[in-house]
This record gives C-alpha cells, sequence and structure tokens, in this order.
C-alpha cells in the first residue's frame, strides 16, 4: 500500500461513520482510528437587551454653571431628553470666557446635578446620560 493510498483511505474514513480500520499485511499492519464527531447543540438564547451605561459630563474648571442662555428661558437640555454626540448641555462661566458643556456620547440625560447659575468646582459630576452598551 502505498503513501497515496493511504490518505486516500484516511480521507474516505472521515467521510464514513466508521471509527477504526485496521489493515494487515505480510510484514505490515496500518491501525486507523478517528473520534466521532458529536454535533454540539448549544441552548438557543434570545438576544439580551445592552446593558446601559451611564457617562458623567463633568465641569472642566470652577466656575458658574448656565444651564440657558440668558437671553432665552427654555434651557439647553432637560431631563429625559435625548442628545447626540457633540451637542451643547450648557456653559461654564470663568470670567469673561464661556466654556461649552458638550455630550460625549448619544443618549438621554437622566440627572442634572446642578441649578442654572449655580457655582461648580472643578470635575464637579454636572450631567449623567444614559446610552445603550453599542455606544
Amino acid at each position: 500500500m502505498t503513501l497515496a493510498e493511504l490518505r486516500l483511505l484516511a480521507k474516505t474514513l472521515r467521510k464514513t461513520a466508521i471509527n477504526r480500520i485496521e489493515i494487515n499485511g505480510k510484514g505490515w499492519s496500518v491501525r486507523m482510528a478517528r473520534v466521532p464527531t458529536v454535533p454540539v447543540t448549544l441552548p438557543s438564547v434570545e438576544p439580551a437587551e445592552p446593558p446601559n451605561v451611564i457617562f458623567t459630563v463633568c465641569a472642566p474648571l470652577p466656575g458658574k454653571l448656565l444651564l440657558r442662555h440668558p437671553l432665552l428661558d427654555a434651557c439647553y437640555v432637560t431631563l429625559e431628553k435625548d442628545v447626540q454626540v457633540n451637542d451643547v448641555l450648557g456653559f461654564i462661566k470663568v470670567g469673561v470666557v464661556y466654556i461649552p458643556l458638550r455630550s460625549t456620547v448619544s443618549g438621554t440625560v437622566v440627572a442634572v446635578e446642578f441649578t442654572d447659575e449655580q457655582q461648580v468646582e472643578y470635575g464637579s459630576e454636572i450631567f449623567r446620560i444614559r446610552t445603550l452598551s453599542g455606544l
């Protein structure tokens, strides 16, 4: 039996239900075995809803928090308002400079920790935004 014939036999063996074969000749023997493959069935799992993730927007500098434009009554954002990445949430007034507070993620505003024109310190958590884990 040649090497090519043995390879062909091994290939054929893989395609069949035979698990073991032995061939004996004058002065030689070949024994082949294969592990039977059992199809693995996984339990069906319904895709779970991705968990919500809360992101915070913090004060980049100490100053006065402005949640609305001085000439308008409406706030930039309110609770449960949907925001997109880079939406303006408010401003921090530092002297005569206005620093914008922008959303870093898309999601829903779930908390505003300070009121309009309240003083905030560096790193104060001002907004909490709920987003899905897909970001």
